[in-house]
């Protein structure tokens, strides 16, 4: 049998002799569909891992600058003799500006001993 290609074998390659579709190497829906589905499912697992991710930042920052603080209130009574009045004396030789919690709060300090604390990390 000679066969000869003809037209519908050149321009449609996924059509057979007979006319009916051959299997064509894309993707059906349930693999679409199945792939989607994991997509999401792992998306929503990195959601869950990273939510609470923020306050641990946020306690962790506000920890960090109590000691700061602590440190810059110790150099200002090591170089005056005794501790200042607010956390505001500090600033611009200690420190560059008044600290604010990452909250947004002011944090407290006690001038007769000097100590500093952050109310959020109290809390917890």
């Amino acid at each position: 049998m000679n066969r000869t290609k003809s037209w519908r074998n050149v321009w449609f390659p996924a059509l057979r002799a007979g006319g009916r579709r051959a299997a064509c190497a894309g993707f059906t829906l349930i693999e679409i569909l199945l792939v989607v589905v994991i997509i999401g499912i792992l998306a929503g697992v990195a959601v869950r891992n990273f939510t609470g991710r923020t306050e641990e930042a946020r306690v962790n920052a506000a920890k960090h600058e109590v000691q700061v603080v602590k440190s810059a209130v110790n150099m200002y009574e090591i170089d005056n003799g005794r501790y200042p009045a607010s956390i505001a004396d500090c600033v611009p030789k200690y420190l560059d500006k008044v600290p604010v919690d990452p909250w947004g709060n002011a944090y407290n300090y006690n001038a007769s001993d000097g100590s500093v604390s952050c109310s959020k990390l109290s809390e917890q």
